[in-house]
């Protein structure tokens, strides 16, 4: 499937355009982009041949609401802890909005704080916590909070290496909660992919904590 977004468009999106023609979406899920005339066509590398999707034109035009798109990608179980992690999220006044194909934002107080990607039988969560991001620059500004819980192992169950999807890589080396980890995706260092409970209930931890540093004017 390919999607034809203007370069200007892109980076209202967030998209990092390197000069080799690619881009790292916000969501952590990464295209390959070809400059032609100053045209970019994406093509997903995850695609869902089974079902027919709406183009990212007609997507953006109807502002498609995610909850009504979860049942046509997810099944059962995992179907429903998404739809009640959407519910929790708009419960809490984090509305998740349209962002890209099969993606979705969700700002609070106009801090982006979370981004949510669908696909065939399977969904990702990313809490909006990278070097790019003023809202916090790494799990540490939480490592109090989140160690006091036992909560660590779950940061690094799903760190984000380095995948060599763009031209930002090699990933970098970072610190978490005082363990070293090598060649880190520095875009998107951490995401959730299919969450179980444990997870779901630790990402909502950090979008918490994430919003009382909002409110507390500390970004």
């Amino acid at each position: 499937m390919m999607i034809f977004i203007l370069c200007d468009f892109l980076a209202l999106f967030g998209l990092k355009i390197c000069k080799r023609g690619h881009a790292c979406p916000a969501c952590g899920f990464s295209g390959i982009i070809n400059n032609t005339d100053n045209l970019y066509f994406v093509q997903e590398k995850n695609q869902m041949s089974e079902q027919k999707r709406l183009t990212f034109q007609e997507q953006k035009i109807l502002k498609l609401k995610i909850e009504d798109e979860i049942p046509k990608f997810l099944d059962s179980k995992m179907k429903q802890s998404a739809l009640d992690f959407i519910a929790y999220m708009r419960a809490n006044k984090m509305q998740p909005s349209w962002l890209s194909t099969n993606s979705w934002k969700a700002n609070y107080k106009g801090q982006n704080v979370c981004a949510i990607r669908l696909s065939k039988g399977s969904w990702c969560v990313v809490p909006r916590i990278s070097r790019w991001n003023k809202l916090i620059s790494s799990y540490n500004l939480y490592e109090k909070e989140l160690k006091e819980k036992g909560l660590q192992d779950i940061v690094f169950a799903n760190i984000n290496f380095c995948r060599s999807c763009a031209n930002c890589g090699p990933g970098w080396g970072m610190t978490f909660f005082d363990k070293n980890f090598e060649n880190v995706c520095h875009n998107v260092p951490v995401r959730y992919i299919d969450p179980g409970e444990a997870e779901i209930d630790f990402i909502k931890k950090i979008l918490d904590l994430m919003k009382q540093t909002i409110a507390d004017n500390k970004v």
